[in-house]
């Protein structure tokens, strides 16, 4: 409930906003205890008058909420203030989906082989993380794990834009190592005695 007046009062009209003053951290205050009247149904709070009164249209407008609300418990199913408009949406870029569709797809190793090759680098990873015994028969698959840990550079500290550095290689030795310990253990002195932490760690 308290968000959602919060909410109100970030996206009111823009020519109210344009028209309002710059609020200072006691008409915050102020808003706060109006959102704790409103919890509590307490009329006498001394916060609604403050808002009703105050110069700046939008905590008014919050008091003369809270004050209906207080009044009238079903207040919410009235139109008598300005409706919000629809909340901002971000719609995730293609790679993240097919990263969270992955995880419905953790025994389909034909799925997992086809993110191995994935364009971004997160979703291969990702595709490695979920690997498990069922796949260890699928030799191009550990052949694309090996090649992540063959592939490691003596220095990984550094990336290309997109790219990885350190990464495949350690999330492909953790996958092997679940899946074919025998191809884990012939590569991990490569990893135990790299420079860089991270491989070290994995």
């Amino acid at each position: 409930m308290r968000l959602s007046i919060l909410a109100a009062l970030v996206v009111l009209p823009s020519a109210l906003l344009a028209q309002a003053a710059r609020l200072t951290s006691a008409d915050s205050a102020l808003i706060g205890r109006i959102l704790v009247a409103e919890d509590r149904r307490d009329s006498t709070d001394a916060s609604l008058a403050a808002g009703l009164k105050h110069a700046d249209q939008r905590i008014r407008t919050i008091a003369t909420r809270a004050k209906w609300r207080i009044a009238d418990s079903t207040f919410a199913t009235r139109d008598s203030l300005p409706a919000l408009p629809a909340p901002p949406s971000y719609p995730d870029p293609a790679w993240r989906i097919r990263f969270h569709d992955l995880t419905a797809k953790r025994n389909d190793c034909v799925a997992l082989k086809t993110a191995l090759a994935d364009s971004a680098w997160a979703v291969r990873l990702r595709a490695a993380d979920l690997l498990s015994v069922p796949c260890a028969t699928d030799a191009s698959i550990l052949g694309t794990l090996r090649a992540w840990i063959d592939a490691l550079p003596a220095d990984a500290s550094k990336r290309t834009a997109g790219g990885v550095s350190w990464h495949g290689a350690a999330h492909a030795a953790v996958a092997l190592a679940r899946m074919k310990t025998d191809d884990a253990r012939a590569r991990v002195e490569k990893l135990a005695t790299h420079k860089q932490r991270q491989a070290r760690m994995y």
